[in-house]
Protein backbone atom coordinates (compact mmCIF):
# COMPACT_ATOMS: atom_id res chain seq x y z
CA UNK A 1 0.00 0.00 0.00
CA UNK A 2 1.19 3.16 -1.27
CA UNK A 3 2.03 6.03 1.74
CA UNK A 4 -0.08 9.63 1.04
CA UNK A 5 3.16 11.97 1.73
CA UNK A 6 2.08 15.39 2.59
CA UNK A 7 4.14 18.42 0.88
CA UNK A 8 5.95 20.23 4.36
CA UNK A 9 4.86 23.52 2.20
CA UNK A 10 1.49 23.08 1.63
CA UNK A 11 0.55 22.22 5.19
CA UNK A 12 2.24 25.42 6.65
CA UNK A 13 -0.31 28.43 7.47
CA UNK A 14 -3.46 29.09 7.21
CA UNK A 15 -5.42 29.87 3.46
CA UNK A 16 -6.37 33.87 4.32
CA UNK A 17 -8.34 34.47 1.09
CA UNK A 18 -11.64 32.91 2.27
CA UNK A 19 -11.48 35.46 5.50
CA UNK A 20 -10.19 38.48 3.50
CA UNK A 21 -13.32 37.93 1.10
CA UNK A 22 -16.17 37.67 4.07
CA UNK A 23 -14.29 40.65 5.65
CA UNK A 24 -14.47 43.14 2.43
CA UNK A 25 -18.32 41.72 2.06
CA UNK A 26 -19.17 42.70 5.54
CA UNK A 27 -17.26 46.10 5.29
CA UNK A 28 -19.34 46.76 2.32
CA UNK A 29 -22.35 46.07 3.90
CA UNK A 30 -21.92 47.64 6.97
CA UNK A 31 -21.04 51.19 5.06
CA UNK A 32 -24.45 50.54 2.33
CA UNK A 33 -26.42 50.09 5.42
CA UNK A 34 -24.52 52.86 7.17
CA UNK A 35 -25.36 55.25 4.08
CA UNK A 36 -28.83 53.69 4.08
CA UNK A 37 -29.67 54.77 7.56
CA UNK A 38 -27.81 58.31 7.53
CA UNK A 39 -29.59 59.14 4.11
CA UNK A 40 -33.61 58.36 5.86
CA UNK A 41 -33.72 62.34 5.94
CA UNK A 42 -33.15 64.82 3.28
CA UNK A 43 -29.88 67.34 3.61
CA UNK A 44 -32.36 70.71 3.81
CA UNK A 45 -34.11 69.54 6.79
CA UNK A 46 -33.32 71.62 9.84
CA UNK A 47 -34.29 70.02 12.85
CA UNK A 48 -36.24 72.44 16.13
CA UNK A 49 -34.36 72.86 19.12
CA UNK A 50 -35.85 71.18 21.92
CA UNK A 51 -32.57 71.66 24.86
CA UNK A 52 -34.76 70.68 27.74
CA UNK A 53 -36.46 68.11 26.03
CA UNK A 54 -35.41 64.36 27.29
CA UNK A 55 -32.57 63.05 25.39
CA UNK A 56 -34.21 60.26 22.85
CA UNK A 57 -31.38 57.99 21.88
CA UNK A 58 -32.92 54.29 21.51
CA UNK A 59 -35.10 53.87 18.45
CA UNK A 60 -37.97 51.04 18.27
CA UNK A 61 -36.60 48.73 15.65
CA UNK A 62 -40.13 48.91 13.18
CA UNK A 63 -40.37 52.85 14.33
CA UNK A 64 -41.55 54.60 10.79
CA UNK A 65 -39.39 58.04 10.19
CA UNK A 66 -41.37 60.07 8.78
CA UNK A 67 -40.08 63.31 7.19
CA UNK A 68 -42.60 66.48 6.75
CA UNK A 69 -40.87 69.61 4.93
CA UNK A 70 -41.89 73.02 4.72
CA UNK A 71 -44.36 72.96 2.43
CA UNK A 72 -46.12 69.95 3.64
CA UNK A 73 -44.25 66.94 1.59
CA UNK A 74 -44.93 63.81 3.54
CA UNK A 75 -41.66 61.16 3.05
CA UNK A 76 -40.97 57.83 4.49
CA UNK A 77 -37.35 56.73 3.54
CA UNK A 78 -36.95 59.58 0.97
CA UNK A 79 -40.46 58.47 -1.12
CA UNK A 80 -42.44 61.60 -1.51
CA UNK A 81 -46.20 60.60 -0.33
CA UNK A 82 -49.55 61.91 -0.32
CA UNK A 83 -51.43 62.17 2.43
CA UNK A 84 -53.85 59.16 1.23
CA UNK A 85 -50.91 56.74 0.02
CA UNK A 86 -49.48 57.93 3.51
CA UNK A 87 -52.75 56.87 5.11
CA UNK A 88 -52.92 53.60 3.27
CA UNK A 89 -49.25 52.77 3.74
CA UNK A 90 -50.17 52.72 7.48
CA UNK A 91 -53.15 51.05 7.16
CA UNK A 92 -51.56 48.75 5.17
CA UNK A 93 -48.70 48.17 6.88
CA UNK A 94 -50.97 48.18 10.78
CA UNK A 95 -53.05 45.19 8.94
CA UNK A 96 -50.31 43.15 7.26
CA UNK A 97 -48.07 42.81 10.91
CA UNK A 98 -51.31 42.87 12.77
CA UNK A 99 -49.30 45.42 14.86
CA UNK A 100 -49.70 49.68 15.26
CA UNK A 101 -45.78 50.75 14.90
CA UNK A 102 -44.45 53.76 16.41
CA UNK A 103 -44.23 56.73 14.52
CA UNK A 104 -41.26 59.79 14.60
CA UNK A 105 -42.14 62.51 12.84
CA UNK A 106 -39.32 64.70 11.54
CA UNK A 107 -40.07 68.13 10.56
CA UNK A 108 -38.29 70.74 9.55
CA UNK A 109 -38.39 74.18 11.99
CA UNK A 110 -39.88 75.99 9.98
CA UNK A 111 -42.90 73.46 8.96
CA UNK A 112 -46.01 74.60 9.62
CA UNK A 113 -48.06 73.15 12.80
CA UNK A 114 -51.17 72.40 9.99
CA UNK A 115 -49.26 70.33 8.32
CA UNK A 116 -47.89 68.28 11.17
CA UNK A 117 -51.57 67.90 12.43
CA UNK A 118 -52.48 66.40 9.23
CA UNK A 119 -49.34 63.60 9.95
CA UNK A 120 -50.44 63.44 13.54
CA UNK A 121 -54.47 63.13 12.41
CA UNK A 122 -53.57 60.37 9.99
CA UNK A 123 -51.77 58.40 11.92
CA UNK A 124 -54.60 58.64 14.93
CA UNK A 125 -57.05 57.96 12.33
CA UNK A 126 -55.37 54.05 11.81
CA UNK A 127 -55.15 53.33 15.42
CA UNK A 128 -51.29 54.89 16.53
CA UNK A 129 -51.30 56.09 19.37
CA UNK A 130 -47.34 56.31 19.78
CA UNK A 131 -46.13 59.74 18.02
CA UNK A 132 -42.96 61.29 18.86
CA UNK A 133 -41.19 64.71 17.10
CA UNK A 134 -38.23 64.92 16.15
CA UNK A 135 -35.66 67.42 17.54
CA UNK A 136 -32.37 68.46 18.48
CA UNK A 137 -31.64 68.41 22.35
CA UNK A 138 -28.32 71.08 21.95
CA UNK A 139 -28.09 73.75 19.76
CA UNK A 140 -25.93 73.20 17.08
Amino acid sequence: MARLRLDPQATRGINMTPLIDIIFQLMIFFIFAAKADANLMSESMRLANAPDADAYVKRHPLEIVVEVSVDGTIRIAGTELSPNTFRNVLSGAIAKHNMKFPVLIAADSKTSHKHLKTVMDICTSTGISNIRLMALKNQQ
